[in-house]
């Protein structure tokens, strides 16, 4: 929460600092953060799958 909080006030508060519009600065990041965490994701499935398969506990 409190990370929300400090993301919202840094918004309002570089906003006129900003050359790029808001929405298009948001857009790239949640680019690039969707893509680290659907691989995170998938590297913990993944290990998730191998220690329950027994193939882990060499």
């Amino acid at each position: 929460m409190a990370l929300l909080i400090s993301v919202l006030f840094a918004a309002f508060v570089l906003k006129p600092y900003m050359k790029e519009a808001l929405g298009d600065a948001y857009t790239k990041a949640f680019k690039s953060a969707g893509m680290i965490m659907l691989i995170t994701g998938a590297g913990g499935a993944f290990g998730s799958v191998i220690q329950q398969s027994g193939m882990g506990e060499r």
